[in-house]
């Protein structure tokens, strides 16, 4: 095919792909993406519990070769065995899995450095309209890996992938009309990228959320569409958006103040990133959560998060521990405790003379 007709295919396939039936997704693929890009963050036993439950699901029925190949091949919840993943990629393809058969074509370009073997397999996937399969032959020849780089080919499969519900793809596609200079291809451009956020596509979702808070070409600014789309970023797991939207609740910033909001999407922080602060910015962050757990009435967690920020530094999470446990607000009594804290928070920098004093001289 030359280079004309690829194009005349690409733009064709882009007038097509906002029609409806162009946009629903593939239920096996998304279950796919779903679970691949859930699995791997699970604990480890998790992990075991997801492999064998997999495994019976196998035996009942063949659909979930592809799924439990996925597992053996990336050793989540048990041995890596590329060997066993390998065999049930090909059996599930030879059903005429299509999943199978993108997975299949993958392992041939990517293990075994067989890009002839490998296209076969993703091309038969791809006109069984296997968005994976499509997307993948698009990244191949936009990269130029394994393969010469050929833009026409690679805009051809992207848009092939967006039809069949990647969005993935429609923000690659997005991302080339909106960079082009073509004031005539901003507005398509645009399309594809708000379809992208709108399929929660967390690439997509940061952009829509930068432009419309931001003087631009493009849109307007729209403080709600911003809010929008930045929660969304937040809850498909950006630990940048997650902290600005708890920010925006707690300052009552574009939205209303709402305490349970904040906690909650501080929560999730902290859950990605574990019980350690990285930096200062996450030691404010535990600091922060616990005055949103307080205000909300979650003492037990607004003294977790506190205690980590003040063990951190956090003269301020220091102190409001120290009066907490002066006063009983939301703990018992307990002097000794709050002295402890004061002198902390002393330590770090914050002057807590007068509470150290106070609770020293405490006749109780």
């Amino acid at each position: 095919m030359n280079h004309k007709n690829k194009l005349l295919l690409a733009v064709g396939l882009a007038i097509s792909l906002m029609s409806a039936s162009a946009l629903a997704a593939d239920r096996g693929s998304s279950k796919f993406t779903k679970m691949t890009n859930e699995v791997k963050r699970y604990p480890e036993e998790q992990q075991r519990n997801y492999f064998e439950s997999s495994l019976k699901k196998l035996s009942k029925n063949d659909s979930q070769l592809p799924y439990v190949g996925y597992l053996y091949y990336n050793g989540i919840g048990t041995v890596a065995d590329k060997t066993t993943a390998f065999n049930m990629y090909k059996r599930a393809a030879n059903d005429k899995s299509k999943l199978g058969q993108y997975l299949l074509g993958k392992y041939y370009v990517e293990d075994l450095n067989d890009f002839k073997e490998g296209l076969s397999w993703l091309l038969k996937a791809a006109d069984s309209e296997e968005p994976l399969a499509a997307l993948y032959i698009a990244q191949l020849y936009s990269e130029g890996k394994h393969v010469a780089k050929d833009d026409y080919f690679a805009l051809e499969y992207y848009h092939l992938a967006a039809k069949l519900g990647s969005s993935e793809a429609a923000f690659k596609i997005a991302e080339k009309m909106l960079s082009s200079g073509d004031a005539s291809g901003y507005a398509k451009g645009l399309e594809y990228l708000i379809y992208a956020g709108d399929s929660q596509n967390l690439q997509a979702c940061n952009t829509l959320a930068k432009l419309y808070i931001t003087k631009n070409v493009f849109l307007p600014i729209d403080p709600k569409k911003h809010i929008t789309y930045t929660s969304c970023a937040a809850n498909n797991g950006d630990l940048t958006a997650i902290r600005t939207i708890a920010d925006y609740y707690t300052r009552g910033y574009i939205v209303s103040i709402d305490n349970a909001q904040a906690a909650k999407y501080y929560e999730k922080y902290i859950k990605l990133i574990g019980m350690s602060p990285n930096n200062q910015d996450d030691i404010n962050l535990f600091y922060e959560a616990g005055l949103a757990e307080y205000t909300r009435g979650d003492n037990r967690a607004a003294v977790e998060f506190l205690k980590v920020a003040a063990k951190y530094g956090k003269a301020e999470a220091a102190d409001a521990l120290g009066r907490m446990y002066e006063n009983a607000n939301g703990v018992k009594l307990d002097l000794e405790e709050a002295l402890e804290y004061y002198k902390l928070a002393q330590k770090n920098g914050l002057d807590t003379s007068e509470s150290i004093v106070r609770v020293q001289t405490n006749p109780d």
